[in-house]
């Protein structure tokens, strides 16, 4: 299973070593694998430095080596097709990359084994092009099963755990489900120590909003500790971004 990460969209940085000019030419299969690395290496450094056209028409380019050398339905494959996804997400293109979202999950539910870490990935992309084109009612099924795919894998106080469940009480709460939200809620505040991992201005945004939903189900008295919480939290942030 490859490595758990904290990271919900991360890209994919390739670390293969090169191999002789020869050894190239003897072996097309190799070299394929040589260029794909080569490629996804150039656009993984090119969104780095916040160049998302340039990154995302290398990663075209990665993509055709992609399919030609190890097929469509390849992991490989299918992580260009989620880093292009991300490119365009990054430079507004929600409604092309929502295609190739679905594309890269599609691949990545039928690999064999099958990879835990990247099907949780191509979920939550999914789920964020379609809430970035304000299909929250399509997103949130996706988060369910990251979320109980998450839950059979790492911890219950895992960061990704920790922020799936935010967003999908936070997705809850947009579309006014505060009893879908607040059993949530409850999780992360009984995850309180391990809250400390996430961004907090993310924390102090759930607690505003755990507040808000504990006040629609009456609990008035409950629901003042959480503003106080949620107060307590944003004028620290604050504090410390004042600091010179």
């Amino acid at each position: 299973m490859r490595r758990w990460s904290g990271v919900l969209c991360g890209m994919l940085i390739a670390a293969l070593a090169a191999m002789p000019a020869a050894a190239q030419e003897a072996d097309p299969a190799q070299a394929a694998l040589a260029e794909w690395g080569r490629l996804t290496g150039e656009y993984t450094a090119q969104y780095q430095q916040g160049e998302y056209a340039q990154a995302a028409k290398t990663a075209r380019q990665a993509l055709a080596v992609a399919e030609s050398a190890f097929g469509p339905q390849d992991a490989r494959t299918a992580q260009v097709i989620n880093d292009l996804a991300r490119l365009l997400g990054e430079q507004g293109q929600p409604a092309a990359a929502e295609p190739l979202d679905r594309q890269a999950l599609s691949i990545r539910e039928q690999l064999t084994p099958a990879e835990p870490a990247a099907v949780v990935q191509s979920l939550l992309n999914l789920a964020g092009s379609l809430q970035r084109l304000e299909r929250p009612a399509e997103a949130e099924p996706l988060l369910v099963r990251a979320l109980g795919l998450l839950e059979a894998n790492v911890p219950a106080d895992h960061p990704q755990v920790l922020n799936v469940l935010a967003d999908l009480a936070l997705l809850r709460m947009a579309q006014h489900q505060e009893a879908a939200a607040e059993p949530l809620f409850a999780r992360l505040e009984a995850q309180l120590p391990a809250l400390a991992k996430l961004d907090q201005a993310k924390v102090a945004a759930v607690w505003g909003r755990y507040a808000e939903c504990l006040q629609a189900l009456g609990r008035t008295e409950a629901a003042s500790a959480i503003t106080q919480r949620a107060a307590s939290l944003r004028a620290l942030l604050q504090s410390t971004q004042a600091v010179p």
